[in-house]
């Protein structure tokens, strides 16, 4: 095809993993699909931000025994989702990352690694909700020559322009909201 301008918007991206044993396994899942369907159930979130507490929160409100692991010791969400997960009484292990998963078919087990402790320790879960952002669809561009930033997505000026002239990217695999009247 010829075209005087191409515009990359190719979308999320794929659901960031950490490379842990278990993570491939029944139950381990990378959004949350129907927050009713773990009632009765004890999940393990996995993540820090916005989208990690708002999950734990729908989990909690639907019967689920839900507790968040973040492996820093504050989030990196909004005030008013930070205050919302104290009033809901999800618990939160701070400090706290995952190092495997066991089962024998779905998810039973979760090893966890305290960073201040420096210690391991096993906990039952029925799932675990990963909840780590997402890996931008570049694979495509590898060996094109479009610049890409440190964390994978498209580097743009304020235009949306990339550094190959005629070719712009938009949406998230720019990393980044930006507001302009018209980016046509």
């Amino acid at each position: 095809y010829k075209a005087k301008a191409v515009v990359l918007a190719v979308g999320l991206g794929s659901p960031r993993k950490l490379g842990v044993e278990g993570e491939n396994l029944e139950g381990v899942l990378f959004g949350l699909p129907d927050p009713a369907a773990y009632k009765g159930k004890k999940v393990l979130v996995v993540g820090g931000g916005d989208t990690a507490i708002e999950c734990a929160i729908e989990l909690k409100r639907n019967g689920a025994d839900t507790v968040i692991a973040h492996r820093r010791d504050a989030f990196r969400a909004t005030e008013k989702n930070v205050e919302s997960i104290g009033s809901e009484c999800v618990t939160v292990m701070w400090n706290t990352e995952v190092k495997k998963i066991s089962s024998d078919g779905r998810v039973e087990k979760v090893t966890l690694y305290d960073n201040k402790a420096e210690s391991e320790t096993d906990f039952e879960f029925d799932a675990v909700l990963f909840s780590l952002g997402t890996v931008p669809n570049k694979e495509f561009l590898e060996g094109v020559g479009v610049k890409l930033t440190e964390k994978g997505s498209i580097e743009v000026d304020a235009d949306l322009r990339t550094n190959i002239e005629g070719v712009f990217a938009a949406g998230d695999i720019v990393g980044k909201w930006i507001r302009i009247p018209q980016a046509v």
